[in-house]
């Protein structure tokens, strides 16, 4: 009924992890009453950022009340005594009788004289923070984003809740409460219609300035507050984030800071030298015009340091230091530069959290990155994220998402979207199997010389009962290109294990004959490891296939 996911994240190990605790609540799929459209996204946005500065972060998405305050009990028995804890919760929220409560995705559409059955669908906000304060948290962060229109029904001219907005709370000591907009504001979603982005206005404001390194929190929410209202106001809305501080001290959430060589002497234009010379890579170690890398990363750092919000330097720097093999290194940048709005950073820091470089592996944080690359234009950030959504990488399968995102990347002109549309016609995925449609989109992919539309369209057309011989000896050529290392380099591993599998089952001796041809007219006949094609194990399973 719900898409509920409780995923907990282990920060990075230069981090104290131990000590730093999140629980970050999104809500969009409200089947009784309104949905929204952006609080997931928030959700996910926040976690990702908040498991970046070293917090050990619980995710939960859609949750029902129940599944809620089984998360809520896990939390509080995981946090430490004098650790530091944040909460976020970007949801329907509503005041009764001065009583703030935060909406669960089940909650039914209760009038008036049903408020007693909001205790079954939500969670009250003040015992949930009597809650985290008596875990012995030293510090703790409670950001509720859910300061949007009373979402349930009116009965005559009264509804359960107050119409606009959150009620005024108080705050224990050593607590910082934050509120997206102020008691009888409402926070926006959206700015209008044509709002490209993925975030509510509010969430987008602290995103940008919560990873600003030893920026302390008090003044962090001067700059956001400062940010949320030029940004209503283009729209002619009010809305201004209130804040509740009992604190003791100042608290800075982003502790991270990038760090390089001390560089030579360096040119007086350090930003459009950094940016031409690391945006031609042309070797592992070296860069434009034979550049050292260690120089680059230098003159890269120079021109961050002078300009700290130009996106374009930061992802330079970033290209620079990721080619120097500093991953770990370059995670933070690419981070900072992502969320600047470049969507090459974007792409490149999913790319790292999908694969573990640099720090761990997160699936849930790579398909929100290249979600947001794509919804930025990216078209490889398209094709990730459809197939996020066709394999179940960080989010639900939803095959219907998968088709849409390779559906763009493929009208954009991406060989790889186009291959991957014909995976799904092949498979059967969200839709019947249709070999031919499959083929008609492997086919395009192969024209392009894309290496797996090359394999898929060749295994596919050797599976096909009536296929002719002019068309087989075709698939033998394909086959072979696509393994082929001058095709594009080295094949990828699993692309080479699957292609050989199939090959194997398969067994049709017409293809096994049409590759052999084509492997010896590229000039590929050794068996031994000087093979080009796979180190030679491609012509030994011609071999053991009996063709």
């Amino acid at each position: 009924m719900f898409a509920i996911s409780f995923l907990l994240f282990s920060a990075p190990l230069s981090l104290s992890a131990q000590d730093r605790f999140a629980l970050v609540v999104g809500i969009d799929s409200y089947t009784n009453i309104s949905p929204l459209r952006k609080a997931v996204n928030d959700a996910r946005a926040i976690a990702t950022t908040l498991q970046s500065l070293g917090f050990e972060v619980t995710l939960a998405t859609d949750s029902t009340n129940r599944d809620l305050s089984a998360t809520l009990d896990r939390f509080v028995h995981q946090v430490t005594p004098g650790s530091e804890v944040i909460f976020f919760f970007a949801g329907h929220g509503i005041e009764v009788e001065k009583v703030n409560y935060l909406v669960a995705a089940d909650a039914e559409a209760v009038t008036a004289g049903e408020r007693a059955m909001l205790r079954q669908y939500s969670q009250n906000a003040d015992e949930l923070l009597s809650r985290l304060v008596e875990t012995g948290a030293r510090k703790i962060l409670v950001i509720i984003d859910a300061c949007r229109n009373n979402p349930f029904p009116r009965q005559g001219t009264r509804s359960p809740g107050g119409e606009r907005g959150l009620a005024e709370m108080a705050s224990p000591e050593g607590v910082y409460l934050i509120f997206s907009a102020a008691p009888g504001q409402t926070a926006l979603d959206v700015l209008d219609a044509s709002d490209p982005d993925a975030n509510s206005v509010f969430t987008r404001a602290f995103l940008r300035h919560l990873r600003t390194p030893g920026l302390e929190l008090r003044d962090l929410m001067i700059d956001v507050r400062s940010d949320v209202r030029k940004l209503a106001a283009t729209v002619s809305h009010k809305q201004m984030p209130e804040t509740v501080d009992r604190l003791d001290g100042r608290w800075v959430l982003s502790m991270q800071t990038a760090t390089a060589p001390a560089p030579e002497p360096i040119s007086k234009n350090a930003a459009a030298e950094c940016i031409a010379l690391a945006g031609s890579r042309i070797s592992d170690d070296e860069l434009y015009n034979g550049e050292p890398i260690g120089q680059v990363v230098a003159i890269c750092a120079q021109a961050a340091s002078e300009d700290k919000r130009n996106a374009e330097i930061l992802h330079a720097y970033a290209r620079a230091v990721d080619s120097n093999d500093q991953d770990e290194l370059a995670r933070p940048i690419y981070l900072a530069a992502a969320d600047l709005g470049n969507s090459s950073s974007m792409f490149r820091y999913a790319q790292l959290l999908k694969w573990g470089a640099g720090g761990d592996v997160w699936k849930p944080g790579a398909f929100e990155y290249f979600k947001r690359a794509a919804d930025a234009g990216h078209v490889n950030g398209m094709v990730e994220t459809g197939f996020a959504y066709q394999y179940g990488e960080g989010i639900a399968v939803d095959y219907n998402w998968a088709f849409s995102y390779y559906m763009l990347a493929r009208n954009a002109g991406s060989a790889a979207g186009a291959n991957n549309l014909g995976t799904l016609y092949q498979h059967g995925h969200g839709t019947a199997p249709d070999q031919e449609t499959a083929e008609l989109f492997y086919t395009e992919a192969a024209k392009a010389d894309n290496r797996e539309g090359l394999v898929n369209y060749a295994l596919l057309v050797a599976r096909k009962n009536d296929a002719d011989a002019f068309e087989v000896s075709g698939a033998g050529e394909a086959f072979v290109r696509g393994l082929d290392v001058r095709t594009y380099g080295t094949p990828p591993k699993g692309l080479v294990t699957y292609a050989m599998e199939e090959f194997q089952r398969i067994r049709n001796p017409m293809f096994t004959a049409a590759v052999r041809k084509a492997l010896a007219q590229a000039g590929y006949t050794a068996v031994g490891p000087e093979a080009v094609i796979n180190g030679g194990l491609l012509e030994a399973l011609i071999a053991h296939a009996g063709g």
